[in-house]
């Protein structure tokens, strides 16, 4: 599988200036969406009545926080690329 693929600017596409800013918008975004999760992590008392349930639920949210670690990554990579342009 390839790298990350980077967009190329050319005068048929998508200004510098706008893919930036695309760009830094969904990095941004990816960023409070990975505050608000880690707000929304799960707490052991909300898991009492199911024995094994909170490490389960544990277990799901950190591959969601992982995800979305690595989705940050990825955007960030692009951004950064954008800027070395």
């Amino acid at each position: 599988m390839p790298g990350i693929m980077h967009p190329t600017v050319n005068l048929n596409g998508t200004s510098k200036d706008e893919l930036r800013a695309q760009a830094s918008a969904a990095v941004t975004a990816v960023r409070n969406a990975i505050e608000a999760l880690q707000a929304a992590g799960p707490n052991g008392r909300d898991y009492q009545l199911g024995p094994g349930t909170y490490a389960i639920a544990r277990d799901q949210h950190a591959a969601r926080w992982n995800a979305l670690n690595n989705v940050l990554s990825e955007l960030s990579e692009i951004e950064e690329k954008l800027w070395d342009l």
